[in-house]
């Protein structure tokens, strides 16, 4: 029952009342406050169920207002841990900056150390070209040592074959002459040996040039 029907309820029965004056009996006046009661009792009924329904919606704005708290202590959790990872952002943006300055630093290095291997490559190169430019000068020089010793080993053995050997200069060269007849002629006229010397070999050093 609405607040209106119970005040329209309370007005019927005072014009009730009013209107019966003193004719009024007692049980029209029990019935009419019995039916009073009964829309009070009915009226209380329907307060009672919105005081439940009241406490329900307590309840749940109780419920409600509690999430929100564990919602509002989560948010300031969340933002706790945002701001932590903006922190921690930032220190690895500065982890960065740092890297990339080294790794800029490296290149330099890098690129210093590659241009000075290029020298190095080009300082072996030419160190490789003077060591055969000296092998080559020194197998010729190899070639003139062996030469000149080859030289003194002919030398060595021709002054060893002719140690028995009798060398005679000063003689006229004759074309077609008999060069064994002459050297007797020599020792015996200018020399004066008369007996006969075995020669096992006589010839002369220089081949006798012909007459133009």
């Amino acid at each position: 029952m609405a607040l209106s029907e119970t005040r329209k309820l309370m007005e019927d029965s005072r014009s009730i009342i009013k209107g019966n004056g003193d004719d009024l009996s007692v049980p029209l006046l029990l019935n009419t406050f019995i039916s009073l009661v009964s829309s009070i009792d009915k009226r209380l009924q329907v307060v009672e169920k919105g005081i439940e329904k009241f406490g329900e919606f307590k309840s749940i704005i109780s419920s409600l207002t509690s999430r929100v708290t564990t919602n509002e202590q989560g948010l300031k959790t969340c933002q706790t841990k945002v701001t932590e990872l903006e922190t921690n952002v930032q220190g690895i943006g500065n982890i960065f900056d740092d890297v990339k300055a080294r790794c800029d630093r490296n290149n330099i290095v890098t690129e210093k150390n590659s241009n000075e291997l290029e020298q190095a490559k080009a300082c072996i190169n030419n160190l490789f070209k003077n060591l055969a430019e000296l092998s080559d000068q020194r197998q010729e020089c190899n070639c003139q040592t062996e030469l000149a010793n080859m030289k003194e080993r002919v030398l060595d053995l021709q002054c060893r074959s002719m140690k028995n050997n009798l060398v005679f200069t000063g003689l006229y060269n004759v074309r077609d002459e008999n060069t064994e007849e002459l050297l007797r002629c020599f020792l015996h006229n200018e020399l004066g040996i008369d007996y006969k010397i075995e020669f096992g070999n006589v010839h002369r050093f220089i081949k006798v040039a012909e007459d133009p």
